[in-house]
């Protein structure tokens, strides 16, 4: 395995431990870093949504309810939110390898806990070990993708980490209910569980060892100050409302689509299953084509563009009178060009912002987390108000606000990141 020489990272944001300047994914050890990145990406997204297709089951078994369970979930992303403003400016000062350890490791505890809790009120508090996870290794993995490599390898970096965040819907998911359906929830869950944690070592052995930044503990004043930079540049601030409202528009949806689609269509449960995974084709698609297959089209022209089609789709998705195949169509296409746009931002992100790339991403996470949890109360107070016409047309708006704003903003001047070394 390389080992880098401890170094303070040089203006641009690098990450401890974490070097710059690799052209291409051509050394196995560029490879094995890709892969602990899609790896990760793929345990994130099953901590958030392992217990979702178990839901009545669950709470059958623990004497609860559904949307008691599902607060499960809430609470796991409203946590995760919180947590990454301190997850940010601690792997700028200290590195990245052993925090990823520590993500896997708390995704772990939190599927086998929840595997094993014999009541509810013990299933709500392991939220708290999955919101500390899911903090790490949502927003983590792509500003480790974005330091290590630069150029074309940076964005085909980046594109895959976040197509691997689709993997976790696409695969794991339905294999975590077929599992549960066959042996029960519990034995799915702790199994699951057991498959995170045997990811620890080997994250611990494929990511380069972290380089010791700072031996000072990380203080108040400290904290405040990695965020500084980004609270003074506008257009990395729009790009995290940018983020926020495309998050607001897109799992606002999703936390309804299940019922719009059996309301609408009458599909049965495995029917609903097969839209979703469609959807999950075309996050994994525009994930891994919009690093790449849209050179021609500036960043923000994508952001723009991706964000008032899906915008314009998703109200159309709701509010038309569409054929079921139709609907399907849509469905694909908006998840595509949310995750072309979603690839975009993060992209930008990394290029201008002008502190940590560690601050920048993991932040980015937690908005994306708090526009997710804005949309799905807003979508239900808009599907009680006026049904799923309203329901699609208001989150739609989010998006469409989205595209407009980031029109609205031009770069910057390149940007000089204050090095978060030794701070406090």
């Amino acid at each position: 395995m390389r080992r880098d020489s401890p170094k303070v990272p040089a203006p641009g944001g690098g990450l401890p431990g974490t070097p710059r300047g690799v052209a291409v994914l051509g050394s196995a050890a560029d490879r094995r870093v890709l892969a602990v990145l899609c790896l990760a990406s793929v345990v994130a997204v099953v901590n958030f949504m392992a217990v979702s297709p178990l839901l009545p089951v669950i709470a059958r078994d623990l004497r609860s309810s559904v949307p008691l369970v599902g607060q499960v979930t809430a609470a796991i992303t409203l946590l995760s939110a919180v947590a990454g403003l301190a997850i940010g400016p601690i792997t700028d000062r200290s590195g990245t390898r052993r925090l990823m350890v520590g993500g896997v490791v708390c995704v772990a505890l939190n599927l086998i806990g929840t595997g094993l809790a014999p009541t509810y009120p013990l299933l709500l508090l392991l939220a708290v070990v999955g919101g500390l996870g899911d903090a790490i290794l949502f927003g983590l993995p792509l500003a480790i993708a974005g330091t290590r490599f630069e150029g074309a390898a940076r964005r085909r970096a980046i594109g895959w980490t976040s197509a691997a965040l689709s993997l976790g819907g696409i695969v794991g998911v339905p294999v975590i209910a077929a599992v549960g359906g066959a042996l029960g929830w519990r034995a799915a869950l702790v199994g699951v569980g057991l498959l995170a944690l045997t990811a620890a070592p080997v994250v611990a052995a494929w990511l380069p060892a972290d380089a010791v930044a700072a031996d000072a503990p990380l203080r108040l004043p400290a904290l405040l100050a990695a965020y500084q930079p980004l609270l003074r540049h506008r257009p990395t601030l729009v790009l995290y409302a940018v983020n926020g409202l495309r998050a607001a528009a897109w799992i606002g949806v999703l936390t309804y689509l299940g019922a719009f689609l059996a309301d609408r269509f009458g599909l049965d449960p495995s029917g609903v299953g097969l839209a979703y995974m469609v959807t999950g084709v075309g996050v994994f698609l525009g994930n891994a084509l919009g690093a790449s297959r849209f050179g021609p089209i500036p960043l923000r022209w994508r952001v723009a563009g991706g964000a008032a089609l899906q915008g314009a789709l998703l109200a159309a998705l709701f509010a038309l009178p569409l054929a079921l195949v139709t609907a399907v169509v849509v469905l694909f296409v908006t998840a595509f060009a949310g995750a072309v746009t979603f690839v975009a931002v993060a992209t930008l992100l990394i290029d201008e912002s002008h502190a940590g790339a560690g601050t920048t991403m993991v932040l980015n996470g937690s908005v994306f987390n708090l526009g997710s949890a804005v949309g799905a109360a807003s979508g239900g107070g808009l599907l009680a108000v006026g049904g799923y016409e309203a329901a699609g047309i208001g989150l739609a708006s989010f998006a469409v606000l989205a595209a407009l704003l980031v029109l609205a903003t031009g770069r910057s001047a390149p940007p000089h990141r204050l090095s978060t070394v030794g701070d406090g």
